[in-house]
């Protein structure tokens, strides 16, 4: 995952079919948030703002966006904040209900001792 530079926001926006408003605040700098990309092609895109609303963008598929969720959730977690997650599409929907179970595999784990690692987690469907 890439953050996103401020000056690459408005090529974001023509890339965006639809998203909450929050998403269009972030783009155009009126709220405080950062954009995250798995490539500087946009394909697959994660919105946070600073009060901990999330959304995700684009392609399912690619498990980079994975990690940043499930650290961004973590560190949510941990520092007891808001975290609300809003999605782009019905696979998205699945993808993050798969991930959800996997974060509470590992806060169990962790509590249990066991030391996690992102190479013996499967974070796809």
């Amino acid at each position: 995952m890439i953050k996103v530079s401020e000056e690459q926001y408005p090529i974001i926006k023509q890339f965006i079919s639809r998203a909450p408003t929050f998403v269009y605040s972030i783009l155009d700098r009126m709220i405080e948030g950062a954009v995250y990309s798995d490539t500087a092609a946009f394909q697959t895109l994660l919105f946070h703002t600073k009060s901990g609303i999330y959304y995700v963008y684009g392609n399912e598929n690619k498990t980079s966006i994975d990690y940043q969720l499930a650290y961004c959730l973590q560190q949510a977690i941990e520092q007891q904040k808001r975290f609300t997650l809003f999605s782009y599409s019905e696979q998205w929907n699945t993808k993050i209900e798969h991930l959800h179970l996997m974060k509470i595999f590992i806060i169990i784990e962790r509590s249990m001792g066991n030391v996690i690692t992102k190479s013996n987690l499967l974070l796809n469907p």
